[in-house]
């Protein structure tokens, strides 16, 4: 198999695999019932969708050209979506700390699918050769380990909200 045979397989799995995690994050934003959970699972959706149009564009333009050189130029945005949530989690569990999800939220689910993404990305990065290349994956991997880091954050919070408060709060023992 030749190297556009591999990133034809490449975007094939990544964008099935993109559409399998806005489907899980899109449906259990809509099952939770306390606003924390809802916002994760929704700003995961949200990311989840601009990788997906990112992903797409590449693949329409390596498609159009058939130079990977210039598609792997165009590295994701970052958009820091764990500080993000967890500011918001902090706050609302400061105003009510009895607002847990009744609905339990499959969370292994989505790491499985988040440490999937990790492991196609991973696998593509040991493929190829120029720094430009490795750049491009490695990107994709910090993404999608950004993504893995939320989903075991959100897990603790519902595990132990407490200990999660007074890790992620940063506040004393005495409540300063």
């Amino acid at each position: 198999m030749d190297l556009k045979d591999h990133l034809e397989t490449f975007f094939c799995d990544i964008l099935d695999l993109k559409e399998k995690k806005i489907n899980f994050y899109e449906e259990w934003a809509k099952k939770c019932d306390d606003s924390i959970g809802r916002d994760v699972m929704k700003a995961m959706e949200d990311a989840e969708r601009r990788g997906l149009e990112h992903l797409k564009t590449l693949h329409a333009e390596f498609s159009k050209t058939g130079q990977w050189s210039e598609v792997c130029r165009y590295l994701p945005e970052r958009v820091p979506v764990a500080d993000v949530v967890i500011s918001k989690a902090i706050e609302t569990y400061k105003k009510s700390k009895d607002n847990l999800c009744s609905t339990k939220i499959p969370l292994e689910v989505g790491l499985e699918l988040e440490e999937k993404a990790i492991a196609i990305f991973q696998k593509y990065l040991n493929m190829v050769n120029t720094e430009e290349e490795k750049k491009f994956f490695g990107a994709f991997i910090a993404e999608e380990k950004e993504h893995l880091r939320i989903l075991n954050d959100i897990k603790y919070y519902y595990e132990d909200p407490q200990g999660w408060f007074m890790e992620k709060g940063r506040g004393g023992l005495d409540g300063a």
